[in-house]
């Protein structure tokens, strides 16, 4: 068997190993990608999904209002609050890459061109448009041309919140696991 023919059969059973591991499970939100998300897509994920449990226990009221005779082990969604969740799922999977944050966080302090980003993260510059046009598609960022020069900025200032939130999490996390240690 060649070397592509080998491969091709490792992706092949990768892939088959990642949809069977994604198979059974009811909590609603796909994890094939999980494994491959860096350490903080990860954290961001997890942190995500709580939020997401604890605002539709918050609307519980109004759904028990909605639905006659409600079963709270059945519990629906209604499409309209469908549709927003999937909005910030595709916000949050956009963030959801260390140089992607790494440059939300830049462009919170001024707005940059490419070069200037490409150099701060240490990429190609292929890659770093890339990322950006990640994040320009969900509308975290947009884009100013100059000439030859393209400058972004962000197009929300509430991602301050948002890293500190993230920082609490994670040093609530790292607490956590010291005391179960000891």
């Amino acid at each position: 068997m060649g070397s592509r023919q080998y491969q091709r059969n490792d992706r092949q059973r990768q892939r088959s190993i990642r949809s069977r591991a994604c198979e059974g499970q009811s909590h609603g939100f796909r994890r094939s990608k999980l494994n491959s998300l860096p350490v903080l897509g990860r954290i961001f994920e997890r942190s995500f999904r709580s939020k997401v449990l604890i605002s539709l226990r918050k609307d519980r009221n109004s759904l028990d209002e909605s639905l006659p005779d409600a079963d709270h082990g059945n519990m629906t969604i209604s499409e309209k609050d469908r549709r927003r969740y999937e909005a910030r799922a595709k916000i949050a999977k956009a963030m959801a890459h260390p140089s992607r944050l790494f440059m939300l966080d830049l462009l919170q302090e001024r707005e940059l061109c490419v070069g200037e980003l490409t150099e701060a993260v240490g990429a190609d510059q292929s890659t770093v448009s890339k990322h950006l046009a990640v994040l320009k598609d969900v509308g975290l960022v947009s884009v100013r041309k100059e000439g030859a020069l393209s400058y972004y900025n962000l197009q929300c200032g509430c991602l301050d919140g948002f890293f500190n939130c993230m920082e609490t999490v994670l040093l609530t996390d790292l607490t956590m696991r010291r005391a179960s240690v000891e």
